[in-house]
Protein backbone atom coordinates (compact mmCIF):
# COMPACT_ATOMS: atom_id res chain seq x y z
CA UNK A 1 0.00 0.00 0.00
CA UNK A 2 1.64 3.30 -1.10
CA UNK A 3 1.83 6.29 1.23
CA UNK A 4 2.31 9.93 0.32
CA UNK A 5 4.41 12.86 1.48
CA UNK A 6 4.73 16.62 1.71
CA UNK A 7 8.05 18.43 2.20
CA UNK A 8 8.08 22.22 2.68
CA UNK A 9 11.22 24.33 3.20
CA UNK A 10 11.61 27.50 5.24
CA UNK A 11 10.47 30.74 3.62
CA UNK A 12 12.71 33.72 2.87
CA UNK A 13 12.70 36.86 5.01
CA UNK A 14 11.22 40.14 3.80
CA UNK A 15 13.48 43.08 2.94
CA UNK A 16 13.82 46.39 4.78
CA UNK A 17 14.15 49.64 2.87
CA UNK A 18 16.72 52.33 3.43
CA UNK A 19 15.51 55.02 5.82
CA UNK A 20 13.86 57.97 4.02
CA UNK A 21 14.82 56.68 0.59
CA UNK A 22 11.28 56.67 -0.75
CA UNK A 23 12.03 53.21 -2.16
CA UNK A 24 10.00 50.20 -1.13
CA UNK A 25 11.34 46.71 -0.61
CA UNK A 26 10.17 43.29 -1.58
CA UNK A 27 8.55 40.28 0.05
CA UNK A 28 10.40 37.05 0.75
CA UNK A 29 9.87 34.03 -1.46
CA UNK A 30 8.10 30.98 -0.10
CA UNK A 31 9.98 27.83 0.77
CA UNK A 32 9.86 25.16 -1.91
CA UNK A 33 6.95 22.71 -1.75
CA UNK A 34 7.50 19.07 -2.76
CA UNK A 35 4.64 16.56 -2.74
CA UNK A 36 3.91 13.16 -4.17
CA UNK A 37 1.30 14.50 -6.59
CA UNK A 38 3.24 17.33 -8.25
CA UNK A 39 6.43 15.23 -8.55
CA UNK A 40 4.68 12.11 -9.84
CA UNK A 41 6.60 11.90 -13.11
CA UNK A 42 10.09 12.49 -11.77
CA UNK A 43 10.73 10.55 -8.57
CA UNK A 44 9.78 7.43 -6.64
CA UNK A 45 10.85 7.14 -3.01
CA UNK A 46 10.50 3.96 -0.97
CA UNK A 47 10.94 3.75 2.79
CA UNK A 48 11.12 0.65 4.95
CA UNK A 49 12.70 0.20 8.35
CA UNK A 50 14.95 3.18 8.94
CA UNK A 51 15.79 5.29 10.81
CA UNK A 52 15.45 8.19 8.38
CA UNK A 53 16.63 11.69 9.15
CA UNK A 54 13.87 14.29 8.70
CA UNK A 55 15.08 17.86 8.29
CA UNK A 56 12.65 20.75 8.73
CA UNK A 57 14.07 24.11 7.66
CA UNK A 58 13.63 27.33 9.59
CA UNK A 59 12.58 30.57 7.94
CA UNK A 60 15.08 33.24 6.93
CA UNK A 61 15.41 36.41 9.00
CA UNK A 62 13.85 39.62 7.75
CA UNK A 63 16.06 42.60 6.93
CA UNK A 64 17.03 44.10 10.30
CA UNK A 65 19.09 47.17 9.39
CA UNK A 66 18.46 50.10 7.08
CA UNK A 67 18.70 48.71 3.57
CA UNK A 68 18.92 45.10 4.80
CA UNK A 69 17.90 42.24 2.52
CA UNK A 70 15.90 39.32 3.83
CA UNK A 71 17.82 36.11 4.40
CA UNK A 72 17.23 32.86 2.59
CA UNK A 73 15.42 30.13 4.55
CA UNK A 74 16.75 26.61 5.18
CA UNK A 75 15.93 23.45 3.24
CA UNK A 76 13.70 20.58 4.35
CA UNK A 77 14.20 16.94 3.37
CA UNK A 78 13.45 13.28 3.94
CA UNK A 79 15.46 10.46 2.35
CA UNK A 80 16.50 12.28 -0.81
CA UNK A 81 13.39 14.41 -1.31
CA UNK A 82 14.68 17.96 -0.84
CA UNK A 83 12.68 21.20 -0.84
CA UNK A 84 14.74 24.33 -1.59
CA UNK A 85 14.49 27.29 0.79
CA UNK A 86 12.74 30.52 -0.15
CA UNK A 87 14.74 33.46 -1.48
CA UNK A 88 15.08 36.63 0.56
CA UNK A 89 13.29 39.88 -0.24
CA UNK A 90 15.36 42.67 -1.77
CA UNK A 91 16.19 45.95 -0.12
CA UNK A 92 17.63 48.66 -2.33
CA UNK A 93 17.39 50.45 -5.65
CA UNK A 94 17.33 48.03 -8.55
CA UNK A 95 18.54 45.07 -6.50
CA UNK A 96 17.31 41.60 -7.46
CA UNK A 97 15.31 39.42 -5.13
CA UNK A 98 16.96 36.23 -3.95
CA UNK A 99 16.57 32.95 -5.84
CA UNK A 100 15.06 29.98 -4.02
CA UNK A 101 12.26 27.44 -3.92
CA UNK A 102 10.24 30.54 -4.73
CA UNK A 103 12.06 33.80 -5.46
CA UNK A 104 12.00 37.08 -3.56
CA UNK A 105 10.41 40.09 -5.24
CA UNK A 106 12.22 42.88 -7.08
CA UNK A 107 12.55 46.51 -5.94
CA UNK A 108 11.32 49.61 -7.76
CA UNK A 109 14.19 52.04 -8.20
CA UNK A 110 14.61 55.80 -8.61
CA UNK A 111 14.21 55.83 -12.38
CA UNK A 112 11.65 54.34 -14.70
CA UNK A 113 14.19 51.84 -16.00
CA UNK A 114 15.20 50.67 -12.52
CA UNK A 115 12.68 47.86 -12.20
CA UNK A 116 14.66 45.47 -10.04
CA UNK A 117 14.53 41.89 -11.21
CA UNK A 118 12.82 39.25 -9.13
CA UNK A 119 14.39 36.10 -7.78
CA UNK A 120 13.77 32.87 -9.67
CA UNK A 121 11.91 29.85 -8.31
CA UNK A 122 12.63 26.13 -8.75
CA UNK A 123 10.41 24.31 -11.25
CA UNK A 124 7.95 22.04 -9.48
CA UNK A 125 8.58 23.71 -6.12
CA UNK A 126 7.67 27.36 -6.56
CA UNK A 127 7.64 30.46 -8.70
CA UNK A 128 9.49 33.71 -9.30
CA UNK A 129 8.89 36.86 -7.30
CA UNK A 130 7.15 39.90 -8.77
CA UNK A 131 8.96 42.77 -10.52
CA UNK A 132 9.37 46.16 -8.92
CA UNK A 133 8.09 49.40 -10.46
CA UNK A 134 10.66 52.16 -10.81
CA UNK A 135 9.91 55.86 -11.09
CA UNK A 136 11.61 59.21 -10.51
CA UNK A 137 8.86 60.30 -8.08
CA UNK A 138 8.93 58.70 -4.64
CA UNK A 139 5.12 58.50 -4.65
CA UNK A 140 5.22 56.14 -7.62
CA UNK A 141 7.86 53.57 -6.64
CA UNK A 142 6.85 50.14 -5.44
CA UNK A 143 8.21 46.63 -5.08
CA UNK A 144 7.11 43.12 -5.91
CA UNK A 145 5.76 40.35 -3.74
CA UNK A 146 7.60 37.11 -3.12
CA UNK A 147 6.81 34.12 -5.29
CA UNK A 148 4.54 31.38 -3.99
CA UNK A 149 4.37 27.63 -4.57
CA UNK A 150 1.26 28.09 -6.72
CA UNK A 151 1.75 31.49 -8.39
CA UNK A 152 4.26 34.19 -9.32
CA UNK A 153 4.51 37.12 -6.91
CA UNK A 154 2.53 40.22 -7.78
CA UNK A 155 4.37 43.03 -9.54
CA UNK A 156 4.64 46.54 -8.16
CA UNK A 157 2.63 49.19 -9.99
CA UNK A 158 2.43 52.93 -10.38
CA UNK A 159 0.91 54.93 -7.55
CA UNK A 160 3.13 53.14 -5.03
CA UNK A 161 1.04 49.98 -5.25
CA UNK A 162 3.16 47.11 -3.96
CA UNK A 163 2.86 43.56 -5.28
CA UNK A 164 1.04 40.88 -3.31
CA UNK A 165 2.69 37.61 -2.38
CA UNK A 166 2.15 34.71 -4.75
CA UNK A 167 -0.42 32.13 -3.68
CA UNK A 168 0.67 28.80 -2.26
CA UNK A 169 -0.30 25.24 -3.17
CA UNK A 170 -3.01 23.09 -1.59
CA UNK A 171 -1.87 19.68 -0.36
CA UNK A 172 -3.66 17.36 2.08
CA UNK A 173 -6.41 19.91 2.60
CA UNK A 174 -4.15 22.80 3.65
CA UNK A 175 -2.28 25.50 1.70
CA UNK A 176 1.49 25.90 1.94
CA UNK A 177 4.14 28.18 0.48
CA UNK A 178 2.56 31.64 0.16
CA UNK A 179 4.89 34.49 -0.81
CA UNK A 180 5.50 37.57 1.35
CA UNK A 181 3.86 40.86 0.43
CA UNK A 182 5.90 43.78 -0.88
CA UNK A 183 5.97 47.39 0.35
CA UNK A 184 6.01 50.73 -1.43
CA UNK A 185 8.27 53.58 -0.43
CA UNK A 186 5.54 55.82 0.90
CA UNK A 187 1.99 54.60 1.30
CA UNK A 188 1.09 50.92 1.12
CA UNK A 189 2.03 47.40 2.03
CA UNK A 190 0.59 44.40 0.19
CA UNK A 191 -1.01 41.25 1.50
CA UNK A 192 0.87 37.97 1.73
CA UNK A 193 -0.05 35.03 -0.44
CA UNK A 194 -2.49 32.35 0.72
CA UNK A 195 -0.47 29.65 2.42
CA UNK A 196 1.23 31.58 5.19
CA UNK A 197 2.78 34.56 3.41
CA UNK A 198 3.32 37.60 5.66
CA UNK A 199 1.92 41.01 4.70
CA UNK A 200 4.13 43.95 3.77
CA UNK A 201 4.04 47.11 5.89
CA UNK A 202 5.06 50.75 5.68
CA UNK A 203 7.75 52.06 8.01
CA UNK A 204 7.42 55.03 10.32
CA UNK A 205 6.78 55.56 13.99
CA UNK A 206 3.06 54.81 13.71
CA UNK A 207 3.38 51.77 11.46
CA UNK A 208 4.46 48.16 11.86
CA UNK A 209 7.18 45.66 11.09
CA UNK A 210 6.75 43.32 8.13
CA UNK A 211 4.56 40.38 9.12
CA UNK A 212 6.28 37.04 9.67
CA UNK A 213 5.42 34.08 7.48
CA UNK A 214 3.24 31.55 9.30
CA UNK A 215 5.10 28.78 11.10
CA UNK A 216 5.16 25.38 9.39
CA UNK A 217 3.83 26.68 6.07
CA UNK A 218 7.07 27.92 4.48
CA UNK A 219 5.45 31.33 3.93
CA UNK A 220 7.67 34.25 2.93
CA UNK A 221 8.14 37.23 5.24
CA UNK A 222 6.50 40.56 4.48
CA UNK A 223 8.59 43.62 3.55
CA UNK A 224 8.77 46.90 5.44
CA UNK A 225 9.06 50.24 3.62
CA UNK A 226 11.21 53.27 4.26
CA UNK A 227 10.77 56.01 6.86
CA UNK A 228 11.68 54.04 9.97
CA UNK A 229 14.65 53.35 12.18
CA UNK A 230 12.84 50.73 14.23
CA UNK A 231 10.82 48.23 12.27
CA UNK A 232 12.22 45.23 10.39
CA UNK A 233 11.24 42.90 7.60
CA UNK A 234 9.13 39.87 8.48
CA UNK A 235 10.84 36.53 9.11
CA UNK A 236 10.07 33.62 6.83
CA UNK A 237 7.85 30.83 8.15
CA UNK A 238 9.39 27.48 9.07
CA UNK A 239 8.78 24.39 6.95
CA UNK A 240 7.12 21.05 7.62
CA UNK A 241 7.35 17.37 6.58
CA UNK A 242 4.23 15.18 6.48
CA UNK A 243 3.81 11.48 5.70
CA UNK A 244 0.27 10.23 4.93
CA UNK A 245 -1.02 6.65 4.73
CA UNK A 246 -4.39 4.96 4.62
CA UNK A 247 -5.23 3.80 8.13
CA UNK A 248 -6.42 0.51 6.70
CA UNK A 249 -2.97 -0.19 5.23
CA UNK A 250 -1.45 -1.02 8.61
CA UNK A 251 1.50 1.30 7.98
CA UNK A 252 2.97 2.73 11.19
CA UNK A 253 6.08 4.66 12.20
CA UNK A 254 7.61 6.50 15.12
CA UNK A 255 8.59 10.14 14.94
CA UNK A 256 6.55 13.25 14.35
CA UNK A 257 3.00 13.74 15.59
CA UNK A 258 0.36 11.24 14.48
CA UNK A 259 -3.19 12.34 13.71
CA UNK A 260 -6.04 10.52 11.98
CA UNK A 261 -8.41 12.41 9.69
CA UNK A 262 -11.01 10.47 7.78
CA UNK A 263 -9.43 7.40 6.21
CA UNK A 264 -5.83 8.60 6.62
CA UNK A 265 -3.08 8.68 9.23
CA UNK A 266 -0.77 11.70 9.14
CA UNK A 267 2.73 11.81 10.65
CA UNK A 268 3.74 15.47 10.90
CA UNK A 269 7.22 16.83 11.65
CA UNK A 270 7.21 20.52 12.61
CA UNK A 271 10.88 20.31 13.61
CA UNK A 272 13.76 18.09 12.56
CA UNK A 273 13.68 14.53 13.88
CA UNK A 274 13.88 10.84 12.99
CA UNK A 275 11.34 8.55 11.33
CA UNK A 276 11.46 4.80 11.90
CA UNK A 277 8.96 2.44 10.25
CA UNK A 278 7.50 -0.05 12.75
CA UNK A 279 5.00 -1.70 10.38
CA UNK A 280 5.59 -1.53 6.65
CA UNK A 281 1.99 -2.47 5.89
CA UNK A 282 3.13 -3.28 2.35
CA UNK A 283 4.12 0.38 2.12
CA UNK A 284 6.24 2.59 -0.08
CA UNK A 285 6.48 6.33 -0.14
CA UNK A 286 5.91 6.84 -3.82
CA UNK A 287 5.09 9.57 -6.29
CA UNK A 288 2.30 9.12 -8.77
CA UNK A 289 -0.19 7.64 -6.30
CA UNK A 290 -3.67 8.60 -7.43
CA UNK A 291 -5.14 9.31 -4.02
CA UNK A 292 -7.22 12.44 -3.41
CA UNK A 293 -5.11 15.51 -2.67
CA UNK A 294 -7.60 16.64 -0.04
CA UNK A 295 -8.73 14.52 2.88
Amino acid sequence: MPVEYLVVAGGGGGGRATVSSGVGCSGGGAGGVRDSFTDAATLTLTIAGGPYTVTVGTGGAGGATSGGSGSVGLLSSISGVVANPGGGGSNATGTAGGDGGSGGGGVGGVAAAANGTAGAGVAGQGNAGGLGFGASATTQRSSGGGGGAGAVGGAGATGATAGVGGAGRAVFGNTYGGGGGGASGTTTGASGGAGGGGAGQIGGTTKNAGVDGTANTGGGGGAVGSGTTTFVGGNGGSGVVVIRALTSSGFACTGGTKTTVGAYDYYTFTASGTLTVTNNGNSAVTQGTMMPMFG
